[in-house]
């Protein structure tokens, strides 16, 4: 076991990302600490990738409509009570999944 003197510090990985969203960074212990610095540019490559490489899709036409449908009927069908004696067909759910054309056809 090591000292805790020799362990890297982790005050980055337990707060730096919120505090990278948050614009509260401490810049001055970024500067003196090669662990957070290390840490804190991992955390830039990853965001960075994450937001170049997410893909532009949309839900299609009338899905969000569809879905305040089924919630508002399922509100509607639990205050009132009624009890199903089987969970929701997969129809229901499937009507609600609708892909983009870009990833139809591909394996899941």
């Amino acid at each position: 076991m090591s000292d805790e003197a020799d362990a890297p510090c982790d005050r980055f990985a337990r707060a730096g990302a919120l505090d990278v969203e948050r614009g509260v960074l401490d810049a001055e212990h970024l500067a003196s600490c090669a662990d957070c610095r290390d840490a804190h540019a991992a955390y830039l490559r990853l965001a960075a990738l994450l937001r170049d490489t997410r893909p532009d899709v949309a839900p299609s036409s009338g899905w969000e409509e569809r879905v305040r449908q089924l919630l508002a009927s399922r509100a509607a069908a639990s205050s009132a009570h009624v009890a199903t004696s089987a969970p929701p067909a997969h129809a229901e759910a499937d009507a609600l999944v609708d892909p983009p054309a870009a990833t139809r056809g591909l394996p899941p």
